[in-house]
């Protein structure tokens, strides 16, 4: 496509002179190209460098140093918008870990925020299924697990981010 100039570079749409149609779908192609390539540039892993907040950090540092490997997800997720995991102290505090309880047979779902590190797995159940301790709403919802005792329980940890048919 031929086009005049005006004096200050731009081009003016009246003096359009001759048009050849095979110029158009080569620059689209061309654009979509390169929208493709800044795409794909935005999603390499390699080039990504993921920042956290200062808090995230801190939590992060304080796993570390117990031996824990510790991932986020991205903020849009729900997962991450509804972990309250923190630390008790900045220095030398303990890590209060958000922990989400699944009751299959009940078909029920609990979360407690702030769950202190050194509190066990027996001290958390035992507000929600222990005989004379625990809630009575939630006792009775899970009824099925009050009935047995507490050495019958099993507990499964659910391992994130790890293929199905991993051999530990």
């Amino acid at each position: 496509m031929t086009q005049k100039t005006l004096r200050n570079g731009s081009r003016h749409d009246k003096f359009v002179i001759g048009f050849i149609p095979v110029i158009l779908p080569t620059q689209s192609r061309f654009l979509e190209e390169a929208g493709r390539i800044a795409d794909n540039s935005k999603r390499d892993p390699k080039k990504r460098r993921i920042t956290h907040a200062g808090y995230l950090n801190q939590i992060k540092r304080a796993a570390l140093k117990r031996d824990i490997k510790l991932k986020f997800l991205p903020f849009p997720m729900m997962r991450r918008k509804n972990n309250t995991t923190t630390l008790s102290n900045y220095h030398y505090g303990d890590i209060l870990w958000h922990v989400e309880l699944v009751f299959p047979e009940a078909e029920a779902k609990y979360t407690e925020s702030r769950v202190n590190e050194n509190t066990t797995l027996q001290d958390i159940l035992r507000g929600y299924i222990h005989p004379t301790e625990s809630d009575p709403v939630k006792r009775q919802k899970l009824k099925s697990y009050c009935v047995t005792g507490s050495e019958d329980y099993k507990v499964f940890l659910r391992k994130e981010r790890s293929p199905a048919n991993d051999v530990r």
